[in-house]
């Protein structure tokens, strides 16, 4: 018996072993899924204040939980269900908890925003336990990780399979995480049926909760506006809170007004004043009225109200109550700002301002509403208010500059003045027909042809754009077209009035052109330009070579030549003419040898860098490279040859200043009056061989 007794000792002591090792690891796992759970309850309950606080004390994020790193305090919590996860996966890699400890990583990862780390942890699990019941869950915040890492092809395919199986029990999460990818991506048309199955699907209430207010933001732009207020009403039917109603209560009627229907969004607006529950929002309920009542075209009683939101402010500010003081009713047009700070406050300055400025002309007072405006913690109120304080202060500026009746103003300055008046009136304050004045203005006085010509210009845009009177724009502007005296500003508006039209210029001669550069091409593809390397080894070979070339050269594309310039005979001022002199500084310089004409038809060239702006830059390159030093002997210079032998049309930026320049052509004095029109066009290829260009020093 002791013998039987004594055998049962080992197994006693073996089952307790394998008892004591199996519950070790089951508490180690149980304390990951503990600490994960507590820092999910903070995300949530940090997400339900976030989402029912004020609006004043929101802070602005697009992010859902399901897309937002964990808040400072819920950290730690991850931290410790990763470290307790690595435990199980390390001391025990055969328990049956390792697929959940590797899930449990990567949402612990995910939810701190290290995205990298959770991928890895999904596709660790999908590729070791490919048929664990966890796998769909994986494959979920696989896509979600590849998502934030910018991976948007990958995620996509990963998140629409998963929004694509009516079996999924995370449906309705990866169509909600795959609507706000379409979104994000500009595709509100594809994202609509898809919040529609997170509305119905999603296993977060939060999902579901934000799926309904996306999917009507997505019916708003895409114009169905009616189906998003019935998206809100259903939302108003669900259980909320006193800050959800009213803030649903607000999205129906800002709905309504954007629809047009003012009457039924003050319908949704007005008894907001009377109920008791939102007495707290009663400036911002006001405050909604004002601007519908406003795009109803009620102005006085619009700024009434705006005034009234003011006046409340003040009424209930601490400095007077303290003194019990109370501010009388002040006239529509000329209510008098107040300096209370808050967000309806600011607002209703911004507003006022606006009124002021527009209705009433009364700028003085405008820019004192803008003033307290712009002093508004909320930036998106702030920052338009403070422009359109600078906006009126330049306004003001310009007008003293008008005004000022002393020797100091010179007409010149007043006619510019008044030119930039009229910009300021066309693109600041979006007031066409004070532009539109002043721009006649300019054209009938100022002496600067230039400046002439540009409120021409301005003035038939107006008409043509604004008014959309096109007779009027084109005698405006035919007179400007047929201007033969191509300066930078007469070429800048041309083409600008030819884009408007759809009527691209022909430019004369060009059948002529092309025919004479299609021959000069042939001649350089029959006449190769490259020597071989047997021959450049030797110089006697090579100088007998580069004769035979010339020779060739000159014979082939002697028709092209006569061409050349018989176009500069019939059309010595056109863009083509540009091109024209450049091939022939070419040909003279290597072909014919000849260094001082071809001098003068770079010259020329870089002369009508108006209007070729690129061919007349490498043209001045090649003249700079060769004053540098015809020997080679400075790096610049080598480097500047090769840039224009490769390409005559490449960027090659700021030419190099020669060492002795020679007869530089005078810069014209800065115009800051000038504006450019349009951008400048890119002109075509101009061919030339690619071959270092010779030098006769040599």
């Amino acid at each position: 018996m002791k013998l039987a007794r004594s055998g049962r000792i080992p197994l006693i002591l073996f089952v307790a072993v394998r008892s004591f090792a199996g519950c070790a690891y089951y508490n180690t796992f149980y304390n990951a899924e503990r600490a994960f759970e507590k820092g999910e309850r903070a995300r949530q309950s940090r997400e339900t204040l976030q989402r029912t606080a004020p609006p004043g004390t929101r802070r602005t994020s697009q992010q859902s939980s399901a897309t937002r790193g964990a808040a400072s305090g819920d950290e730690q919590s991850y931290r410790i269900a990763i470290e307790k996860s690595a435990k199980v996966l390390v001391y025990h890699p055969r328990s049956q908890y390792v697929d959940d400890a590797l899930l449990l990583m990567a949402k612990s990862y995910y939810r701190l925003g290290e995205y990298a780390p959770s991928l890895r942890k999904c596709t660790e699990l999908l590729t070791t336990f490919p048929q664990s019941p966890l796998a769909p869950e994986a494959r979920y915040w696989e896509g979600m990780a590849l998502w934030q890492l910018g991976r948007y092809e990958e995620a996509t395919g990963v998140l629409s399979r998963i929004a694509a199986d009516d079996g999924s029990r995370f449906q309705g999460d990866a169509a909600f995480a795959l609507a706000r990818l379409k979104r994000e991506r500009g595709s509100s048309e594809e994202a609509i049926p898809l919040y529609r199955i997170a509305v119905r699907r999603s296993t977060e209430g939060e999902f579901r909760y934000r799926a309904r207010i996306e999917l009507a933001e997505c019916l708003i732009e895409t114009g169905a506006m009616s189906e998003a207020v019935e998206v809100y009403r259903d939302l108003s039917r669900l259980p909320q809170t006193t800050v959800e109603r009213y803030e649903n209560l607000l999205r129906i009627a800002t709905t309504q007004r954007a629809m047009g229907n003012t009457e039924a969004a003050l319908a949704t607006l007005e008894p907001l004043i009377r109920d008791q529950r939102f007495t707290d929002q009663v400036p911002r309920t006001r405050l909604e009225i004002a601007r519908t009542k406003e795009e109803a075209g009620e102005i006085e009683l619009a700024v009434l109200l705006y005034q009234k939101v003011l006046e409340d402010a003040e009424r209930l500010s601490p400095q007077a109550a303290g003194q019990g003081a109370s501010p009388g009713s002040v006239p529509a047009g000329g209510a008098a700002p107040t300096g209370i700070k808050t967000r309806e406050t600011a607002e209703a300055n911004s507003r006022l301002g606006r009124l002021q400025e527009q209705r009433f002309r009364n700028f003085a007072n405008a820019a004192g509403h803008y003033a307290l405006a712009a002093q508004s913690p909320d930036q998106d109120v702030a920052l338009p208010a403070k422009r359109r304080m600078d906006d009126i202060s330049f306004w003001a500026q310009l007008h003293a500059t008008l005004a000022d009746t002393t020797d100091s103003v010179s007409v010149s300055r007043k006619d510019r003045a008044r030119y930039s008046l009229a910009e300021h009136h066309l693109l600041a304050l979006d007031e066409p027909d004070s532009a539109l004045f002043y721009f006649d203005a300019v054209a009938e006085q100022t002496s600067d042809p230039d400046l002439r010509r540009r409120a021409q210009y301005a003035s038939g845009w107006i008409w043509r754009e604004v008014k959309r009177d096109t007779a009027r724009s084109d005698s405006i502007w035919q007179v400007l077209v047929a201007d033969s005296s191509r300066t930078r500003t007469t070429m800048e508006i041309s083409r600008a009035i030819q884009s408007i039209q759809g009527r691209p210029e022909q430019e004369p001669g060009i059948d002529l052109y092309q025919e004479a550069e299609g021959r000069w091409f042939d001649s350089l593809l029959r006449c190769a330009p490259y020597p071989p390397d047997s021959v450049t080894k030797d110089s006697l070979s090579s100088a007998a070579w580069w004769a035979e070339w010339r020779a060739c050269e000159k014979r082939e594309c002697e028709s092209a030549i006569e061409d050349f310039n018989r176009l500069l005979e019939l059309h010595p001022r056109g863009n083509l003419a540009t091109r024209a002199r450049f091939i022939l500084g070419w040909y003279a310089e290597n072909v014919l040898e000849d260094t001082a004409s071809a001098y003068r038809w770079y010259g020329a060239a870089r002369e009508d860098s108006v209007f070729m702006p690129e061919v007349g830059r490498v043209a001045d390159l090649l003249l700079k490279s060769r004053a540098t030093g015809k020997a080679g002997r400075s790096e610049e210079a080598a480097r500047a040859r090769e840039a224009a032998a490769a390409d005559t049309t490449a960027e090659v930026g700021t030419p190099v200043e020669p060492r002795t320049p020679r007869e530089r052509a005078p810069e014209e004095p800065p115009r800051p009056e000038e504006r450019s029109l349009e951008r400048p066009e890119r002109v075509e290829r101009v061919p030339v061989p690619r071959r270092e260009p010779r030098h006769h020093a040599e």
